[in-house]
């Protein structure tokens, strides 16, 4: 059985010879290859020849390409930082108070530069892998997207001080 059979087999609730493994190496897989971690999150090469090095060496049934969780609210306008070789984290949130708002714009992917640079990993993966191995992409769910607008616990605090406030962002994010 094939990766995408196994995986897609377990989505669709039939058999499989055993359980898929999905991993998320990511920090390893940049350790692995050498790479500072802060270019594995901002170049999809990098990223796809990180993790590629981990598929080689494991033979697991799905690769990714999640790296962070700031690729949205990058785009979106919100100051992230880049640690040479750590976890890029949100430095200046973007809405800070509720009137900005009116500052989440739709985003025009292919003019985008994280959000896109994810989609160019996943056709670098699928260009390398074929259709044998699953590719795990990744979009931040909605008020996880504005906990990273916000900070987690202002947006926390927003579904009791503010929940109108809230749904309205969560609306807009969606």
């Amino acid at each position: 059985m094939t990766s995408t059979e196994r995986v897609d087999n377990v989505m669709a609730r039939k058999p499989v010879d055993r359980h898929p493994v999905i991993p998320l190496f990511m920090r390893y897989a940049a350790k692995l290859a050498n790479v500072p971690y802060s270019e594995y999150c901002k170049d999809y090469r990098k990223l796809v020849a990180s993790d590629m090095k981990t598929y080689e060496l494991f033979g697991y049934d799905m690769v990714s390409v999640i790296s962070d969780a700031f690729r949205e609210a990058y785009d979106l306008g919100a100051e992230v930082e880049f640690p040479y070789d750590d976890t890029p984290y949100c430095k200046e949130h973007l809405l800070k108070e509720y009137s900005d708002l009116n500052k989440i714009q739709t985003v025009d992917i292919p003019e985008s530069e994280r959000m896109l640079d994810r989609i160019k990993g996943v056709e670098l993966f699928r260009k390398e892998l074929g259709n044998s191995v699953p590719i795990l992409g990744w979009v931040e769910g909605a008020f996880a997207e504005a906990c990273d607008l916000r900070g987690v616990q202002t947006a926390l605090m927003d579904t009791i001080d503010n929940p109108d406030f809230l749904f309205e962002l969560l609306d807009k994010l969606v």
